[in-house]
């Protein structure tokens, strides 16, 4: 059970684990293709930083087990067995690099806000409103295995 948390001393870890992608890396299961999970990497995050506009659907009461459960206790999600719905895997606005770079950037920009304000919150669909800090354990989870779908 991995606990890995985006934040600076990962960062360079999760970052160089993306450069080492590119535009012809095939997935190991599931069904994206590596420029469609890079901008679903960044719409995950563009949630936590509130530059895309999400709704929480799950019940108050079950936010903390669904964390407690898929963040902490059994975080090597099953391969190809969980879908994303849709609209969380929009289609890419650019091409392989600019994706990448996007992704790149994004993470930087998330972890410079953790550090100057862990308190601030972002809207994710299944746990709801969150801090940053929690953020930090679900970016690094998905971020995690998103580049071992593709064997980085």
């Amino acid at each position: 059970m991995a606990k890995i948390d985006l934040n600076r001393s990962t960062l360079d870890d999760f970052a160089e684990r993306v450069k080492s992608l590119d535009s012809e890396s095939q997935r190991l299961w599931g069904e994206m293709d590596v420029v469609r999970m890079l901008r679903h990497l960044v719409f995950t995050v563009d949630m936590s930083l509130g530059n895309v506009e999400v709704e929480s659907f799950t019940p108050k009461f079950a936010r903390p087990l669904i964390y407690l459960l898929a963040f902490n206790w059994f975080t090597n999600w099953p391969k190809g067995k969980l879908k994303a719905p849709d609209w969380v895997c929009p289609d890419p606005e650019g091409d392989f690099l600019s994706e990448r770079d996007l992704l790149l950037s994004r993470l930087g920009e998330f972890v410079d806000i953790l550090e100057t304000d862990p308190q601030r919150t972002g809207v994710n669909p299944g746990l709801g409103s969150i801090p940053m800090t929690r953020w930090s354990r679900v970016h690094g989870i998905h971020t995690d295995h998103h580049l071992r779908q593709f064997g980085v």
